[in-house]
């Protein structure tokens, strides 16, 4: 498939309506290393696996948000945080404030903005 993010959509929309977990992965091994930590952290509570972050370490929880974005390392969000400061001003700063960055290229850049200021579900075209 050119462009599979249509057909994912519509199978994650499918799943969240019918209240279903849905696990993607781009390979055997990467669906195999997802179930394996699922299964790891089955009988946990929410407070174990979230309690890897020290209590207030902002910095540690913007990190850990940035990179859940493609392409978005450590580095990267690190330079993000000491640029920018807050999650609020990475999300509200231009396009060109962001490209000041040092590690941030056009590439990322689109990717960051696109993922702050997309809707989260698509609007429905008529």
């Amino acid at each position: 498939l050119e462009q599979p993010e249509e057909q994912l959509e519509q199978v994650t929309l499918q799943a969240f309506h019918a209240g279903v977990a849905l696990l993607l992965a781009w390979t055997d091994a990467e669906a195999a290393a997802y179930l394996e930590t699922l299964h790891r952290y089955q009988t946990k509570s929410a407070e174990v696996i979230m309690g890897k972050l020290a209590e207030g370490d902002h910095r540690a929880r913007l990190t850990e948000v940035l990179t859940t974005i493609k392409g978005v390392n450590r580095t990267d969000a690190s330079s993000l945080a000491n640029r920018l400061g807050t999650l609020a001003n990475i999300f509200d700063a231009p396009m060109e404030q962001l490209q000041q960055c040092p590690g941030i290229g056009d590439t990322k850049v689109k990717r960051l903005h696109h993922v702050f200021h997309a809707p989260f579900f698509p609007v429905a075209r008529s």
